[in-house]
């Protein structure tokens, strides 16, 4: 068929429908001109009947000659809904851009391997001289960068240029390494100014094309494979990895990439860690060093990271990765610089904390509970395992006190943080057995103990009465801490009665005064609740408590205590509870007489003097 006999018949189709349309539109014009001369003759006529109007002759739209009924005769006022196959799901290999960047990546990972081959185990196999694999290495290195920015202009080129130049910076940089720590030709400090400014020129690279695979390829690859040229976790290598850290950081300013900042920060404090635990003695003075000059870069950059971008998620966590390695370095350093380097911290992070007032609360809760964890660290340094109890429990009961006067729910939770270590203390100085076991409590009774209980129900109490919430939720606090309180309050009477007689005596005389204790608390939770006539929730707590204290009495104190200590215990509990149940009963009644004065003096007169015929079933 001859193509230009298709065109023809298209151009003919093409002019019959747009007669049509014109058509349409010249009939449509017709019409309106109609409704506007009704619309004027209405107006005009107001106070009359409106006389009969001859419509206009209709325009009928010309036929077309000879032309089958299409489609766009008619108009059509709804949009129409393409209708065809439903495109089938583009597979990963076939979306733009996949295939080239998983091979690009996977060849420069495979090229710094080689770049490593050649610098150390070709070394090791005797293969060219020294000199020759480093200027071998080098020469690589900048011909891959040069061949990056020739392709980058091409069309479809950048990705490749992307690794290409981020696979020569990366061998640079694991060039100059080599001929530091492994050949050791140059001093270190050369090595290290060399090689900040080799990161950096890659990294202002990475600025220029706005690539974050290029970064991200410097600094993984650099991190992996330099541990092979150094034999291990060095500090030189950790060194250098820092130089890496603080090379990356205008990067991370000016783009801040949530990748390149998790990647120029957890591999670098995972590393420092590891060596720091696995460090020799010979070492500590470097690893501590380098532990205190990585928490000020990454922790310092990390905060102008934040100031810049508000919005960041990342970088509150990665601002408390920063200081981790700084906190394990108590295993090889002394106590006394190990206290220092804490105490420093925490000067550090919490004056940072109020300081910078105008940052997102996230970041200041970091620092804050970073300030908390360097003082508790400071604390378990400073004290010995006895007084621990008794420090970190004061240390609990002060932040909870001013966090009530204050407000601050940073430091109340430091509080609760605070509370629970020294509960958790505490309990291995007075373990559960010491209220069964004399022996037992013989050997833990001690003042610093006994002080701990004193502590330790005093944070309980203030916890509960201070700690925001509904009605339910303060009951249970409350229960939590009652629990708390009254197991510090009974390891404390035991272990003082111990402590005072030394002997089994001391045993028994501390659970009969525990006994007491139990129904005094009980009595105070009584005649409180009462007061306050809506705690009854405390009135309940108050008679669980009195029925424990008897159940005690009468399985326990029984058979534990000996005749003059039973007499007494026996006494003191009877009259306690005769005591509370006559101040029960009055203040109950107390309440029945406020509550029928009250009804009387609200009853209308007009209906005072008539008889309450029920009057004489409630006689």
């Amino acid at each position: 068929m001859n193509p230009h006999t298709n065109d023809r018949e298209l151009a003919a189709r093409l002019a019959t429908r747009l007669n049509e349309v014109s058509s349409q539109l010249h009939y449509a014009r017709a019409e309106l001109s109609e409704l506007q001369h009704r619309i004027e003759q209405r107006d005009t006529n107001e106070a009359r009947l409106p006389a009969p109007v001859q419509p206009a002759a209709q325009v009928q739209p010309p036929a077309p000659a000879s032309v089958p009924y299409s489609p766009y005769s008619q108009p059509n006022l709804e949009p129409q809904r393409a209708v065809g196959p439903v495109p089938a799901r583009q597979r990963w290999w076939d979306r733009e851009g996949v295939v080239s960047r998983v091979l690009a990546v996977s060849g420069a990972a495979l090229t710094l391997i080689g770049v490593v081959l050649l610098l150390v185990l070709a070394a090791q196999a005797g293969y060219f001289g020294p000199l020759a694999r480093v200027i071998a290495g080098a020469v690589f290195s900048l011909a891959l960068i040069a061949v990056a920015w020739r392709v980058a202009e091409r069309p479809g080129g950048r990705v490749g240029a992307v690794t290409l130049a981020a696979t020569g910076v990366a061998g640079l940089y694991l060039d100059v390494l080599a001929i530091t720590s492994f050949y050791e030709w140059v001093p270190p400090i050369a090595g290290l100014i060399t090689a900040l400014l080799v990161a950096a020129a890659g990294l202002s690279l990475a600025l220029r094309w706005d690539s974050q695979l290029l970064a991200l390829i410097v600094v993984i690859g650099t991190v992996v494979l330099a541990p092979v040229i150094t034999d291990g976790l060095s500090p030189l290598l950790l060194a250098f990895l820092i130089v890496l850290l603080a090379a990356s950081f205008p990067a991370q300013y000016q783009r801040n990439w949530p990748g390149l900042h998790a990647a120029r920060t957890i591999p670098v404090a995972g590393a420092l860690l590891l060596a720091i635990t696995l460090g020799t003695p010979s070492d500590a003075v470097n690893l501590v060093i380098l532990a205190v000059v990585f928490a000020t870069v990454a922790a310092g950059g990390t905060l102008l990271v934040i100031r810049r971008y508000p919005t960041d998620t990342v970088a509150p966590a990665l601002l408390a990765t920063s200081v981790v390695p700084l906190l394990f370095t108590g295993a090889l350093t002394t106590r006394g610089t190990y206290v220092i380097l804490m105490a420093g911290l925490a000067l550090a992070a919490g004056g940072a904390a109020w300081a910078l007032r105008a940052f997102p609360v996230a970041s200041r809760t970091v620092l804050a509970a970073v300030s908390a964890l360097a003082v508790l660290c400071a604390v378990l340094a400073a004290s010995t395992e006895s007084l621990r109890p008794v420090v970190v429990l004061a240390i609990a009961l002060t932040a909870l006190v001013a966090a009530h006067q204050t407000g601050a729910a940073v430091m109340r939770l430091s509080g609760y943080g605070y509370a629970v270590v020294g509960a958790l203390l505490y309990l291995t100085s007075a373990e559960p057995e010491v209220l069964f076991d004399s022996q037992r409590a013989i050997e833990s009774a001690s003042l610093a103990v006994i002080t701990a209980s004193v502590l330790l129900a005093l944070v309980a109490g203030v916890a509960a009465a201070t700690t925001p919430g509904d009605r339910d939720q303060a009951e249970t606090i409350w229960a939590l801490a009652g629990v708390v309180g009254l197991y510090a309050v009974s390891a404390g009477a035991v272990l003082s009665g111990v402590l005072a007689a030394g002997s089994e005596a001391g045993f028994r005389g501390g659970h009969a005064a525990a006994t007491v204790l139990w129904m005094l608390t009980a009595i105070a939770l009584l005649l409180f609740g009462l007061r306050q006539r809506a705690r009854t929730a405390m009135v309940g707590a108050g008679l669980i408590l009195a029925a424990m204290a008897v159940l005690k009495l009468l399985f326990f104190d029984l058979a534990a205590l000996d005749g003059f200590s039973r007499v007494l215990t026996f006494l003191a509990v009877g009259v306690l509870l005769l005591v509370a149940g006559t101040r029960y009963a009055r203040v109950y009644a107390e309440r029945s007489a406020e509550q029928s004065t009250a009804n009387d003096g609200a009853q209308p007169e007009a209906t005072a003097a008539v008889p309450d015929p029920d009057a004489h079933w409630r006689r």
